[in-house]
């Protein structure tokens, strides 16, 4: 717990400047799920984790979680009374109650032990299939080999999976995802973090940043065709033809108009939420309006797609 105090050389206590608490919001919830796994998997209980690198106990059915969060149901009902757009975090401010102090532990344990009846829950039987697999030995692997392996490999996922959106990245991301991934997987934070201190395939950046090898060899690459293309006078494209397997005919044209042409600025507009990549080929112009095509990737537009406003055909491509 993290009390929103802080105290001044002065011996005064003052408010905390909370805005790198929230920066750092993702790398905390995801190092205390992590630390959560590695905690209840020692006391024998088997693990559901969703995508977001979350924790539940199997064998609790999903009824019963969400009978026993019932400030998130008091949540999600403001929400939905709420008119035009809708925002959770204001909602949870306007329902919070003042805390009641009045409450005899014993007799709320009374109250959530009859109402985890009434849902079918039995913790009993929880407890022993967890006594089961401790003496059974059936857990992740617990031995330091196994688990050095699975932070390493949480590391490379993380590398992997972060560099192929963007070049560069903050240490706070990868930190996140690796800790994500390797939630319920053996490994403790610690683990994990030291996976990522000895990885070799990260590249400091400037201050609290990194690229990949792989990111500064297509960087160098790139840079040589450009070199070599000014050089000669051509454009950075070789002249044979070439294809590539996740882009269509058309989005092929556009890709090498963009790439091959000698105009200074290039670009491909669209408004928010009509598909951004709606692409049409300059030749088009000059065809007859119902000959135009264009494309753009499946996703449900917030508005009417611009092709349609224009009357072009416009076609889904993923």
């Amino acid at each position: 717990m993290i009390f929103n105090l802080t105290r001044r050389p002065d011996g005064a206590w003052r408010a905390l400047e909370s805005r790198s608490l929230f920066a750092v919001q993702s790398l905390a919830t995801a190092t205390y799920h992590l630390e959560l796994a590695h905690e209840v998997q020692a006391l024998g209980y088997e693990l559901r984790i969703d995508g977001r690198g979350h924790v539940r106990i199997a064998g609790i059915p999903e009824a019963a979680r969400r009978a026993f969060s019932k400030r998130g149901q008091e949540i999600l009902a403001a929400v939905a009374r709420q008119p035009g757009i809708k925002d959770p975090q204001r909602a949870a401010l306007r329902t919070r109650r003042p805390k009641d102090h009045d409450v005899d532990p014993a007799a709320l344990r009374r109250a959530w032990a009859a109402a985890a009846e009434r849902l079918g829950l039995d913790l009993a039987a929880l407890r022993r299939e967890a006594a089961a697999r401790l003496a059974a030995g059936s857990l992740p692997p617990a031995d330091a080999t196994s688990n050095v392996r699975e932070a390493r490999a949480a590391v490379a996922w993380a590398v992997e999976h972060l560099s192929e959106r963007q070049a560069v990245f903050t240490a706070r991301e990868v930190e996140a995802a690796a800790l994500r991934h390797a939630t319920g997987r053996g490994p403790a934070a610690a683990g994990v973090r030291a996976a990522l201190a000895a990885h070799r395939g990260l590249v400091p950046r400037g201050r609290d940043r990194f690229t990949t090898l792989d990111a500064l060899r297509l960087e160098s690459a790139n840079f040589g065709l450009m070199s070599r293309a000014r050089a000669e006078r051509r454009p950075p494209i070789v002249a044979a033809p070439w294809h590539a397997p996740d882009l269509t005919r058309d989005q092929l044209r556009v890709a090498r108009h963009l790439l091959e042409s000698q105009a200074q600025i290039l670009a491909v507009e669209a408004r928010p939420g009509t598909g951004k990549t709606v692409h049409r080929h300059p030749d088009d112009r000059a065809q007859p309006r119902r000959a135009r095509r264009a494309q753009r990737p499946r996703a449900p537009p917030a508005r009417r797609p611009r092709s349609r406003r224009a009357r072009v055909d416009a076609r889904f491509i993923s």
